[in-house]
């Protein structure tokens, strides 16, 4: 598989997916709802137990791109291409869990070194009977070294991101060889796939507002305790976490067709389109 360099921004791959998607937000909306259900089901405790969601989150995850590469090129889909997945179960299993694994062996590299470094400053702290702000400022450190020894996990998640796409397009292809090609999709592409993420924070602190607003609203009524406010901040934050799913619905296919779209660019698939 051919890889090729993004030749649009950011801003011109929003840009297609907002004209992609005109006649079809209900759509896309309702496929984000139906997700969101799914998942939710299988994150209650007995009625969706870890190894459920293990065996089925691969096959849900490439139907669902699979339904949004579709916007991208055009196409119509159906409610029930979510679970079109399935018809590939066994390598998107494998993919999930591939990925899983791979991400997770570079995350040892901050993980290890995190838990070496809690277990030294808790062992300090029993035989110093004065800790308290060096102790904070240890932890503090602490975190921090983390996010930064993540970073290759992080860049490895880059890398993978296109594994699911390229099973959606290569049904026959195997899941190891699909995280390959994606690595090699992704070769100096993965800063670009994070602007174009990163792009679309103002949408999501946006969303943020009415529950930013209504917590703080409810911790002033509580510091200052009045009943009264206590009560309408708390119906203002299940107001404003309806109003922060509802906005979701509308934002994660804006996010997910600008993905699409930016695989599409990565295949080259656009270019041969507009050759036709």
């Amino acid at each position: 598989m051919e890889q090729k360099r993004i030749t649009k921004n950011s801003s011109e791959l929003r840009k297609m997916a907002r004209e992609q998607l005109k006649g079809n937000w209900g759509a896309a909306a309702l496929l984000i709802f139906v997700f969101g259900i799914v998942s939710c089901v299988f994150m209650i405790p007995y009625v969706g137990p870890t190894i459920i969601r293990l065996i089925i989150g691969g096959a849900l995850t490439l139907g669902f791109k699979s339904c949004f590469v579709k916007v991208a090129r055009g196409e119509k889909f159906q409610i029930e291409d979510l679970f079109s997945g399935f018809k590939n179960f066994g390598s998107s299993l494998l993919l999930q869990l591939l990925i899983g694994i791979f991400t997770f062996l570079w995350a040892l590299i901050g993980i290890i070194p995190f838990i070496i470094i809690i277990v030294m400053i808790g062992n300090n702290t029993v035989y110093d009977y004065n800790y308290g702000a060096s102790v904070v400022g240890k932890m503090l450190l602490a975190y921090l070294l983390l996010i930064v020894l993540l970073i290759p996990a992080i860049i490895a998640a880059y890398r993978y991101s296109m594994a699911y796409y390229i099973l959606n397009d290569h049904p026959e292809m195997g899941s190891y060889e699909a995280i390959v090609e994606s690595k090699k999709m992704m070769k100096g592409n993965k800063l670009r796939l994070f602007i174009l993420q990163l792009s679309f924070i103002g949408w999501n602190l946006l969303s943020l507002v009415p529950v930013i607003m209504s917590f703080t609203w409810t911790v002033i009524a509580a510091l200052s305790r009045q009943d009264g406010q206590i009560i309408a901040g708390i119906i203002f934050i299940i107001i404003s976490y309806i109003l922060l799913g509802i906005s979701h619905l509308f934002i994660r296919p804006y996010m997910e067709t600008a993905a699409a779209n930016f695989y599409l660019e990565l295949t080259g698939v656009e270019e041969e389109k507009n050759l036709i």
